[in-house]
């Protein structure tokens, strides 16, 4: 079986005129585009919301309801 990543190379070289760029979450920031932990930090505010909460670190919030770190899964 051919390995994935050398498939996506074989499509991109031989499909002229396509392009992938992989980036992190942080490359858009300047353009205003939230980071990925900025969006997290949204969804934990809004689920204390739900709760009734309204936690000035959400991060905190999260960790001393749920008894673990907040991650992006």
């Amino acid at each position: 079986m051919i390995d994935p990543f050398l498939n996506l190379a074989f499509s991109v070289f031989s499909s002229k005129g396509v392009y992938a760029l992989l980036l992190g979450s942080g490359v858009s920031r300047a353009s205003g585009v939230p980071t990925g932990w900025e969006i997290l930090e949204d969804l934990m505010r809004k689920l204390a919301h739900l709760e009734g909460e309204l936690p000035p670190d959400p991060a905190a919030w999260y960790r001393g309801s749920y008894h673990a770190d907040p991650d992006y899964s």
